[in-house]
């Protein structure tokens, strides 16, 4: 299956297909029902990607972030909330495809991703991409990255590893995004 939009992402990334992913919610108002009492982001699921990402939220903020972003144009079902993950335990922020071999594009500079990016990004591939990924990520969420990889060839996938057990599989990796290329 070639994953050819957003929408396609979402539906199959909040049905688990791809693995571990913070507990989610389909709306704003299902989260505020839901008694959840953590810190929430919010995560851009409108047409063509990169939309504003809001995290750190505690429920009673939610109203003012949906009003913000409303300002600035976006609808609020543009979003959905799901539970915020700790950065201070991220061990990396990356970006793998099997392209010839494999590509690792990779920070460990413990921010959200495109922060991350930013201010420490590298680059490595083939054997070094397996040594960094063997060094920074639990044998289990390693074989699962690679098994991604063999499902969905020609495929990006977007990870963040943690030092400690996130998401509805409690695992210490969560994937953000498979996207074809």
């Amino acid at each position: 299956m070639k994953i050819t939009s957003k929408t396609i992402f979402n539906r199959l990334w909040n049905e688990g297909v791809f693995g571990n992913r913070p507990i989610s919610w389909p709306t704003i108002a299902a989260v505020i029902e839901s008694g959840y009492a953590g810190r929430v982001a919010l995560r851009y699921k409108g047409p063509g990607g990169g939309g504003p990402f809001v995290s750190g939220l505690l429920i009673s903020d939610l109203p003012r972030a949906v009003h913000d972003l409303m300002a600035q144009g976006y609808s609020e079902s543009d979003f959905y909330p799901y539970e915020d993950t700790p950065t201070d335990e991220l061990c990396i922020n990356g970006e793998v495809r099997q392209y010839g071999e494999l590509c690792l594009l990779y920070s460990t500079v413990p921010k959200r991703m495109r922060e991350s990016f930013k201010e420490g990004q590298k680059w490595a591939t083939g054997v070094m991409a397996r040594i960094v990924l063997a060094e920074l990520l639990e044998p289990e969420d390693r074989e699962h990255l690679y098994g991604l990889l063999d499902a969905y060839p020609k495929h990006t996938v977007e990870f963040t590893g943690y030092c400690t057990r996130v998401g509805v599989l409690q695992r210490r990796m969560i994937i953000w995004e498979v996207r074809s290329y």
